[in-house]
């Protein structure tokens, strides 16, 4: 692997060494559009079945994740070719990625974080093989590869990470109209204002005061925290459960 990670960011990320790994998922939807694919792409032996493979190179990080410093990082590897994401931050992601138990998970990988690096012109090709949804809402990955596209004619933002049912943004601008661009994410992504905190929290507040301050917020959030939100923390972290 002809890229060391040490020589290539402003803002240092430990990381371990790359190692190759190849993700692979089936597809029998007649949605994928082929452009948005950057990897091996093979007929099942099952009609209108496809396999879709990318290889990759994997590192794992300590938490808590530097997005600026991820940024960087993808800053010097597009004029090189390369994507990089982070694809698990949890248990939960990495028992998914390795196909482990979630109790060895949490024990081997508790405090750390997924790096992901892929040759490829953009980043979609990972959703595919992580095969993103939000299958809840009858979200399929091309459904969500086509909303971030059109994002990008309103705005520019950095995709830093990608697992199975989550997405996350980190913004360079943002869309003129804010508070439209709002109402489409919550129309997207409908629990964004019931289940993720928005507002900012005051400060000095007790245990108690905490507890109750997030319980209000929860049941009031209203599309303006959301545009306040993305002025403010100029990122989006997208989920559907």
């Amino acid at each position: 692997m002809p890229i060391d990670l040490s020589t290539l960011l402003e803002y240092p990320i430990t990381a371990t060494a790359l190692l190759p790994y190849t993700f692979f998922s089936y597809l029998e939807t007649p949605e994928f559009t082929h452009d948005s694919f950057e990897g091996c792409i093979e007929r099942h032996d099952i009609p209108g079945v496809l396999r879709l493979s990318l290889m990759t190179y994997l590192a794992t990080i300590p938490k808590p994740i530097h997005r600026q410093s991820l940024i960087a990082l993808q800053t010097r590897l597009a004029p090189l070719g390369y994507q990089t994401l982070i694809v698990a931050e949890d248990p939960r992601d990495f028992s998914h990625t390795f196909g482990m138990s979630f109790c060895q998970a949490e024990k081997q990988y508790r405090d750390l974080a997924l790096l992901v690096l892929f040759k490829a012109k953009q980043p979609f090709s990972l959703l595919w093989v992580r095969e993103t949804n939000g299958a809840n809402y009858d979200l399929t990955t091309q459904t969500i590869i086509d909303k971030l596209r059109t994002w990008q004619q309103l705005c520019e933002f950095y995709l830093i990470g990608a697992s199975v049912d989550w997405v996350e943004l980190c913004f360079s601008t943002l869309p003129i109209d804010l508070m439209q661009f709002s109402e489409d994410i919550n129309q997207f992504c409908p629990d964004i204002l019931e289940q993720g905190l928005l507002k900012p929290i005051p400060e000095n507040l007790s245990e108690q005061e905490r507890f109750l301050f997030l319980e209000y917020a929860l049941e009031t959030q209203t599309i303006e925290d959301l545009a306040n939100y993305l002025q403010r923390k100029q990122q989006l972290f997208l989920w559907w459960d």
